[in-house]
């Protein structure tokens, strides 16, 4: 082990590391989170919690006033939160919820992994997760992912935690239901249910404890999870009936476990593990660690097995299905980080297990800076590339990440628990500096940015016109705009005269009207800048009848 006392820390939360790694997190994800304009899912999610703040209604999702079944409303929640705590109905403020959560599951990291490994270790876990590019990425969006991976995979740990600490049968299976059903209330879907169960049941049968699995405790805490996921889905089946609820509930499950062929199955056999390998740089480059049988005993000491099953597990159900993605796999990343910090905490005091951290600090720095040399050959070389910092802004950036690399290749030299924990912090801080500062800077570039087409359209209609809408608009209009377009007419031509209407229109095409009309504006709410937008929403007005 790293540290000189490595028994379980019941004080954890008191411990140095904790803190350091919580407002350095919170320092590092949080100042950004308004850099790049919304784009994807993000209006969405948005335009939900803020209608669920027009009409008071926190039950049913709804987009234009009408019920949208694709997932339970527990984000949504937190972004309207997040919105009347602030003030703002606003990027930052729709972010926020996504970087909190990923800066308690890092909390929540340590402390868990406080009960098996040495400070060096449980700060490798609490820093390797966050700063997993896909997490990074996940932080700084006001979509489901973070939210839900606190949950998920706090349901699996606690429910591990109380365990090995011999809580309360009850207590370790309320606590670990009310998490699942919790994550069941952000996306639905079978993965809450299915990673729980499924991991702790292979996991009792190899510890030959079953018994605990059938005690009266467990179906306490079911009763539990079940009790929190029909506070929603009770008053939902209530108002809009169980077939939309079950809709809800299972949108984003029920496309993916159906109409599977035998070339796309191949197919993502073969390409999702490089996917998957790519989303966890730089810390998966640890992971090839694990070829050495050494390296593997080694971890196998420190009695994090749990994680390990819990990940394998997992990733069979989502390396399977041709529709799977890396993001379904972010669930189970801590489990990975936990992994992974394992072979930290033995690297001061096992020597496979050195050679390989080393080789590790290596790449990694090599990473590190040449992220330092790129910056500025982008920035002054590519200047077409999107990075728009000042000039010492750049060079700031670049000399930051070039000494995070001096320092990484100095921890190479070093052997003890010192030289481990500055190799994890520089590693985590070369990450974080590269993506949350140049390559959040090259996407804001990129991307389009709705809010101010829609902040010019805003000019040309009339204060307090009445919004109509003739079908979908894309969310990203009526959010922006910060309107509920929910009226729509049975007919297009029950429009009064005179009135505005808003429409979705692809590929330049306008819509056949049966009146005359006339073209207020538009709004591309295509992703990137400068690219021809699929689909656009256009503002109509209907001409006055002479």
């Amino acid at each position: 082990m790293t540290d000189p006392d490595n028994r379980p820390a019941p004080h954890w939360w008191a411990e140095r590391p904790f803190w350091l790694v919580v407002l350095g997190l919170a320092a590092v994800l949080l100042p950004r989170l308004a850099a790049v304009p919304l784009r994807g899912e993000e209006h969405a999610r948005a335009e939900v919690a803020a209608e669920m703040r027009h009409f008071g209604d926190w039950v049913v999702p709804r987009q234009h006033g009408e019920p949208y079944p694709t997932r339970p409303p527990l984000h949504n929640w937190l972004v309207a939160a997040s919105e009347a705590a602030f003030g703002e109905r606003d990027r930052w403020a729709v972010r926020f919820p996504s970087a909190v959560a990923v800066v308690l599951t890092a909390g929540l990291l340590y402390g868990y992994s406080r009960q098996f490994l040495g400070r060096v270790g449980a700060t490798a876990a609490a820093l390797a997760y966050p700063t997993f590019g896909e997490v990074l990425s996940q932080s700084q969006q006001a979509e489901t992912e973070a939210v839900y991976v606190l949950f998920l995979a706090g349901s699996l740990l606690v429910w591990h935690w109380g365990y090995v600490r011999r809580w309360r049968p009850a207590a370790t299976w309320a606590a670990a239901y009310a998490l699942a059903a919790l994550a069941c209330l952000c996306k639905g879907g079978l993965q809450p249910p299915a990673y729980l169960c499924g991991t702790v049941a292979v996991y009792l049968l190899l510890k030959r404890d079953v018994r605990f699995g059938l005690s009266w405790g467990h179906l306490a805490g079911l009763a539990v999870g079940v009790g929190i996921a029909a506070v929603w889905a009770v008053p939902c089946a209530e108002r809009v009936g169980w077939a939309t609820t079950e809709r809800v509930w299972m949108a984003d499950t029920t496309g993916r476990l159906v109409g599977w062929t035998a070339g796309p199955v191949l197919w993502h056999l073969v390409k999702f593990p490089a996917e998957a390998f790519g989303s966890l740089m730089p810390w998966g480059l640890l992971g090839l660690a694990f070829v050495v049988p050494g390296v593997r005993r080694a971890v196998a000491e420190r009695g994090i097995g749990f994680c390990g099953l819990a990940f394998v597990l997992g990733w069979l159900t989502i390396w399977i299905p041709p529709e799977g993605l890396t993001r379904y796999l972010a669930p189970l990343y801590p489990c990975l980080a936990v992994v992974l910090a394992a072979v930290v905490d033995a690297a001061a005091t096992a020597p496979l297990v050195g050679a390989a951290w080393r080789r590790f600090l290596l790449a990694a720095a090599g990473l590190v800076g040449a992220a330092g040399v790129g910056v500025v050959t982008v920035r002054f070389v590519l200047p077409g590339a999107g990075m728009a910092f000042p000039p010492a802004a750049t060079a700031g950036f670049a000399a930051v990440l070039l000494g995070l690399a001096a320092v990484l290749a100095a921890a190479r030299r070093g052997r003890t628990p010192g030289a481990v924990a500055a190799g994890v912090w520089a590693v985590a801080a070369g990450t974080a500096v590269a993506v949350v500062g140049p390559l959040t800077d090259a996407r804001a570039a990129r991307t389009h940015d709705v809010s101010a087409a829609v902040a010019a359209l805003r000019d040309r209609l009339p204060p307090g016109e009445p919004a109509v809408r003739l079908g979908p608009v894309h969310a990203a209009v009526p959010f922006c705009l910060g309107r509920v377009i929910s009226s729509r007419p049975a007919d297009p031509g029950d429009l009064a005269p005179g009135a505005y209407f808003f429409a979705d229109v692809t590929r330049g095409k306008r819509p056949d009207l049966p009146f005359a009309w006339e073209e207020v504006g538009s709004v591309s709410v295509g992703r990137f800048r400068g690219e021809v937008p699929d689909r656009e929403v256009l503002v109509g007005r209907r001409r006055p009848e002479e």
